[in-house]
């Protein structure tokens, strides 16, 4: 009780302090684009240095989470894949997908195979990174992959949400709807009333400021959701098949998230946190989200994606991880430095592409290039 009291009295601070200087960014140390390289480089080694014999990521004890962090863990390796250990992804891929349940959904605990035709056991959010990262690394739509997506085009509610049933009341989250439907879009399976129906959903859940939410049973940021769902959007505007109006609604829907977390961005370049949550795993989530919407980067833009990528290099562990926090007793360390992983590769990656980026000096670290 008291760390929460704590923590929401943290967030109402540094929400009062953007208030007051909403205005005023302090100038800061330039960024340089071989800190992000040194970076992601020892993110990567703290991720493989984790994997266990039988190729699963995490800590050795306990053991928490184990299918939900290696397949997140699988998945960032895979997106800043530049030389890296290869076998180490082939291991926790297989790791997941030998998790995976008789449904064809998979739990974010590894699952006895005596419980394995039991659907209670099942996590929507789970399945959809594990999922995603199986795709990305084999590049094809295996049978794992194929059983995966006929169970989520199946698990859809009538309302166009997805739910996890161990969740109660509360497992409706529209992060939930956006973990499935991103994934569904992702790999072009996306029947087009799973699409309509999804995106209604979310529109009905949107909030006036243009988040959807958040809930402590989900990392308490409004971040966790706001991603997976700009992720959705961005990929349902390709779909031909999209009405003018659905469109329409879905660049509104954009555009209000944006400016809802361009607006939430502290001083010193990272997201607020409640509770189980952290700045790392926050400003990660929101960083992929300005990163992911804004195509054309104004000045604004720009300077948020760069005291972003300040906060995350500088806040960054001497071992290599980014802290994320407890949710319960499960630790995000993980979590969060799969997402920061991430988030930082997609700056490296715009670096690359010789975009203009100010402040940003320097070639992108060699050793990541390779």
């Amino acid at each position: 009780l008291h760390n929460f009291v704590t923590s929401r009295t943290k967030y109402g601070i540094e929400n009062l302090c953007r208030l007051l200087l909403i205005h005023k960014r302090k100038e800061k140390d330039e960024i340089h684009s071989e800190d992000i390289g040194v970076a992601i480089e020892r993110g990567r080694r703290w991720l493989e240095n984790q994997q266990r014999p039988d190729g699963s990521i995490g800590k050795v004890e306990p053991r928490q989470w184990e299918i939900w962090d290696t397949a997140n863990a699988a998945l960032a390796l895979i997106e800043t894949e530049t030389g890296g250990n290869k076998d180490c992804i082939a291991n926790a891929v297989n790791f997941v997908l030998g998790g995976q349940l008789e449904n064809g959904s998979f739990f974010f605990n590894y699952v006895p195979k005596a419980l394995k035709e039991n659907l209670y056991f099942n996590c929507i959010e789970t399945a959809c990174v594990a999922l995603l990262a199986a795709y990305k690394s084999e590049k094809n739509v295996s049978a794992e992959v194929k059983k995966g997506i006929d169970f989520l085009i199946k698990a859809q509610n009538e309302d166009g949400s997805w739910d996890l049933p161990y969740l109660g009341r509360i497992s409706k989250s529209p992060s939930v709807t956006g973990y499935a439907l991103k994934t569904l879009l992702y790999i072009r399976v996306c029947p087009l009333k799973t699409l309509q129906k999804a995106l209604s959903f979310l529109e009905m859940t949107r909030r006036r400021n243009g988040s959807w939410g958040r809930a402590s049973e989900y990392y308490n940021t409004e971040s966790y959701a706001i991603k997976n769902i700009s992720e959705v959007l961005i990929l349902a505007k390709n779909e031909e098949w999209l009405t003018e109006e659905e469109s329409e609604k879905i660049d509104m829907m954009l555009q209000r998230c944006i400016s809802y977390a361009i607006k939430k961005q502290n001083h010193d370049g990272s997201w607020s946190a409640i509770g189980p949550s952290s700045k790392c795993l926050s400003t990660a989530l929101y960083l992929q989200t300005v990163l992911n919407v804004c195509e054309k980067k104004e000045e604004k833009e720009m300077e948020v994606i760069k005291d972003a990528a300040r906060f995350l290099t500088e806040i960054q562990e001497k071992e290599g991880y980014w802290y994320g926090g407890k949710l319960g007793k499960y630790n995000c360390d993980f979590l969060a430095t799969s997402e920061v992983l991430i988030a930082l590769s997609k700056v490296s990656e715009y670096i690359t592409n010789k975009s203009q980026f100010p402040n940003l000096k320097g070639k992108h670290n060699q050793n990541i290039n390779k």
